[in-house]
């Protein structure tokens, strides 16, 4: 529409992407699995234990042993990554359930938000080699994969 001085009225397009790009940027799918977990082990791991498990020509591997941090390639430009971490997770209910599993290791695991096939094989590798057990960064640590 134009106004009486021949110029366009409404709304400019500042990003110069057309409103079917944008349409398809604003509605990208998000996962329909949690991308933070935890892994509990029931005994004295590290990073490197957790290398040890994984390690094969199906992944690209970086670990940094000093800080506790593991990161597992799963495709080009994702990764799972590993962070050691304290056994104490701040509240009461969350602590009991270490406590009741009998966690003495535990990781804060980051997934990519691409197929979870792939981090779940990478998980059931883990789970094979130092035993315990994957759970969901949620109110009641599910799902579980053990």
């Amino acid at each position: 529409m134009k106004d009486n001085k021949g110029k366009t009225k409404g709304k400019a397009n500042v990003t110069g992407k057309s409103k079917e790009q944008t349409k398809v940027q604003t509605h990208k799918k998000k996962p329909d699995f949690p991308l933070h977990w935890y892994y509990m082990a029931t005994s004295e791991i590290t990073v490197e234990d957790l290398k040890t498990a994984v390690s094969s020509d199906d992944y690209d591997i970086e670990i940094w042993k000093e800080a506790g941090v593991l990161e597992v390639g799963i495709e080009e430009k994702a990764s799972m990554d590993f962070e050691a971490c304290e056994p104490d997770l701040r509240d009461e209910y969350s602590n009991q359930f270490l406590k009741d599993h009998e966690v003495k290791a535990l990781f804060f695991v980051t997934l990519p938000p691409i197929a979870f096939e792939k981090c779940e094989k990478v998980m059931r590798k883990i789970i094979s080699a130092n035993e315990g057990f994957f759970c969901a960064d949620t109110d009641d640590f599910t799902p579980v994969i053990d």
